[in-house]
Formats: C-alpha cells, structure tokens, sequence
C-alpha cells in the first residue's frame, strides 16, 4: 500500500511556516538592556503612545538575570507590545522608576531613580535616547491637563545623561544608577 501525503502536509505546510517567522527587529534588546541596567531590585516601566499606556514590573536578585512581569511567559508578551506601540504610534515616552533600598526618613517610601526615553522606530530598527534631567523633571512634576506645576515627589531622583536633580530627597547621588550617596544640609 502506497502512503500519500496528508491534507496539510508537504510544500504549502512549510510555506505557511515561512509566513510566521518572526522578524528581527534591531534595536529592542539595547532598549531592553537599557532598562535591564538601572533594575537594581526592582522597577516599573511605563510607556504611553497617544492615548494607550502600558506598564510592567521588572525584577532582580542578586546577580540573576532581570525578570519581565511575574510570569515566565511575560517577557515575549512585553516585547510584543513594545513592537506594536511603536508601530501604532511612531514613538512612545518611557518612564523607568528603579527603587533603591534606602528610604525616605520621613515618608518611609523608597527612594527611587527617574529615568525618561523617547523612542522610536526607523525602518526596522528601534532607536531611543535619554531625556535630558530639566526635561524630565518637568514632564513628571507637570499636571498634563492644566499645564500647572506640581510638586515633585520627595523620595525621587530624577536622573538624565546631563546630571541629577534631586531637590526633595536630601540626598545627593555622586552618579546616576550609583549606589553612593551623601545627605544634604
């Protein structure tokens, strides 16, 4: 008895394999290191495009690798959406808020490390650069609905390529994403 191919089987099987090949998309993993490197413990993404906001945890023990949200199959799901954002919208804004372990004497609350991106796609390479520390300052301490000022939370440095504005927090970072760091008078 001669054996035949099945229905769904051989060349048109494999082209429709072909089909849903993923494609690389150059630029992501720097992205994803970028904020891989200021997660100390812990830390919160927050990436808005348009009207659409979309933010995950992130997590480190010790020397571990970063861990996405709090599930294994949280990771693709957060690069996809990443994908996607920046295709719907061209770019996005990114807030990184990396918790240190030292707390705020009076509030009790961690201190925590602001760091602000713009990225965007070119073709099929996502690129991104850091928010200058005024700019990021003022974007988070801004009620985006009136445009008035807002105070600015105490346990929060604000960190950018350019320096560190710290005015609440009495302390003083000697650099961004360092452990060290003084009281001020």
């Amino acid at each position: 008895m001669k054996m035949g191919k099945g229905k769904g089987e051989g060349k048109g099987k494999e082209r429709d394999r072909e089909g849903f090949k993923v494609k690389q998309i150059n630029g992501l993993e720097d992205l994803l290191e970028e904020f891989e490197k200021h997660c100390y413990t812990t830390a919160i993404v927050t990436i808005s495009g348009g009207k659409e906001v979309f933010t995950f945890d992130m997590s480190r023990s010790g020397n571990e690798k970063v861990k996405y949200g709090y599930e294994p199959l949280h990771e693709p799901f957060i690069k996809v959406r990443i994908l996607r954002m920046l295709g719907d919208y061209g770019s996005v804004g990114i807030i990184v808020r990396s918790f240190l372990e030292e707390k705020h004497e009076e509030t009790g609350y961690p201190y925590k490390e602001l760091r602000g991106y713009i990225a965007r796609m070119e073709g099929e390479k996502v690129m991104f650069k850091m928010l200058p520390v005024e700019d990021l300052y003022w974007a988070c301490n801004t009620d985006p609905a009136t445009g008035k000022k807002i105070p600015p939370e105490r346990e929060a440095v604000y960190c950018g390529p350019d320096g560190i504005i710290s005015e609440k927090a009495r302390i003083k970072f000697t650099e961004p994403g360092g452990r060290e760091f003084e009281v001020k008078d």
